[in-house]
């Protein structure tokens, strides 16, 4: 085993680090339009479920030379959403996560019950169970019992350096009257809570809701 002097070897890390962070920065710069059009979308897509989209995107979407079509990108993220957020393994991973604190542990049975609405084909159940999951988990997940919205927006934009997040979380929160496209309205709090539409109860919503609820614990948790 060649052993480098002390200097040497930090000064390699330290070209090594800069190398895979330039490295991260370009495949973000390329993934950028993919990630835009699954903010737009209502998905966040850097959970540990979900990220594997990424790379398929990447592989499947890049390398092409035409541009990227969004319904395709969406249906992709459907079909890696279905896989990922239902089978047993990734449940069982899943609830580990939940069980690291006490305020995570105690909502696991009622993000179950999401998971087994969803399961069931009851999708307007499974949406109304996730949806006020997320503000317990980001008002417990910094320590407060409780928090204003303002707040709750700007936990959210701390946890995801890519914005995808905030995004997401920022038309969650937004009020009804502020929210004019259906691309706005996918998971919003007050559509669900206060009634304003009645058409969130789809599979597409319900994965949402889902993915963003165990997403936010991952950050607090697991990441």
């Amino acid at each position: 085993m060649i052993e480098f002097p002390e200097k040497v070897s930090k000064d390699i890390g330290s070209c090594f680090k800069e190398i895979v962070s330039e490295a991260i920065d370009d495949w973000l710069r390329r993934v950028e339009p993919i990630v835009e059009i699954a903010t737009d979308r209502g998905w966040f897509i850097f959970d540990p479920f979900m990220v594997s989209f990424v790379f398929l995107a990447s592989g499947k979407f890049l390398l092409s030379e035409s541009e990227v079509d969004p319904q395709a990108v969406v249906n992709l993220l459907e079909r890696v959403a279905r896989l990922k957020y239902v089978n047993d393994f990734n449940i069982e991973q899943m609830r580990e996560t939940w069980n690291q604190n006490a305020w995570s542990k105690e909502r696991w049975p009622v993000f179950m019950e999401a998971i087994e609405c969803y399961k069931t084909g009851w999708y307007f159940a499974s949406v109304s169970t996730s949806v006020p999951l997320v503000e317990g988990v980001l008002t417990r997940g910094n320590g407060l019992q409780d928090a204003t919205h303002g707040q709750l927006k700007d936990f959210a934009r701390k946890l995801d350096e890519t914005g995808n997040l905030g995004k997401i979380v920022d038309r969650f929160f937004a009020r009804y009257k502020d929210v004019k496209t259906l691309s706005e309205r996918l998971l919003n709090r007050n559509v669900v809570a206060h009634s304003f539409e009645v058409d969130f109860g789809t599979k597409v919503r319900a994965l949402q809701a889902i993915s963003l609820v165990n997403t936010l614990v991952w950050a607090y948790n697991g990441s």
